[in-house]
């Protein structure tokens, strides 16, 4: 039976945080699950993880009957990527390790794509509403919605709108995968680049009304480690003014 959707929660040394992350995610499954009938798949991948972090997800899975998948990339895009090659869902909805999705999330998903039967080979990507930041800060924020009058792309020069917990397709993803972060030359914010290459290729961004993803902020993570160096994202179709040709 084909895959409809392929869960991929990536971990590193969240250790305990991955119980409650886990269980969120097994929440938004049980609730699209109670009404469409759908093959889904959930990994747990563990890229240069910890023993405490691998022990929990051991606990989880077994629990869970979810599947676990080691890698050592050491870079979150290529550890999301690494996951995708590794399963067969036609959509991919992803996770971080400490963070958590409000249960209405894959059923808001679901829906859309029933209700609007994306075309092209693509299709939409989806993203949450809102992100409820945690941990290190304390914010809400309502990501960028094309669908506003206060939208405008040319803001991606200047930060990124979206976040990368995000539904897309698989295909998508394939085609135009995540750059490896190379922080030491100055280049980093895989998503944010990837957000831009999919919007150059004509792919819509599309805003999930009343979901939320619950995001921890720690020190020390990839993303704090850039900020510090100043970095910035790789050139892309989007960092052009004026006529490109």
């Amino acid at each position: 039976m084909a895959t409809d959707i392929s869960v991929i929660i990536t971990a590193h040394k969240e250790g305990e945080l991955l119980y409650p992350t886990v269980r969120s995610a097994n929440e938004a499954i049980r609730k699209l699950k109670s009404n469409h009938d759908l093959n889904l798949s959930v990994l747990i991948y563990l890229d240069d993880a910890d023993d405490y972090t691998k022990s929990a997800a051991k606990d989880v899975a077994e629990l869970y009957g979810f599947d676990i998948l080691e890698g050592s990339n050491g870079d979150p895009g290529q550890a999301r990527m690494d996951a995708i090659q590794h399963v067969t869902g036609e959509y991919i909805a992803l996770l971080d390790g400490d963070d958590l999705w409000s249960d209405n999330w894959l059923q808001l998903c679901w829906q859309y794509i029933l209700d609007n039967s994306p075309e092209g080979k693509y299709g939409d990507i989806l993203h949450p509403e809102y992100n409820l930041i945690f941990g290190a800060h304390n914010l809400l924020v309502r990501q960028g919605d094309p669908g506003s009058p206060f939208y405008d792309e040319e803001f991606l020069r200047l930060t990124n709108y979206w976040d990368a917990l995000c539904f897309a397709r698989r295909q998508l993803f394939l085609d135009i995968s995540y750059q490896k972060n190379d922080v030491s030359s100055g280049f980093a914010h895989e998503d944010y680049l990837w957000m831009c290459e999919t919007l150059s290729s004509g792919v819509s961004h599309v805003l999930m009304k009343d979901a939320v993803h619950f995001k921890r902020r720690r020190m020390g993570s990839v993303s704090q480690f850039a900020e510090e160096r100043k970095v910035k994202v790789r050139f892309n179709n989007l960092s052009l003014y004026g006529d490109s040709n």
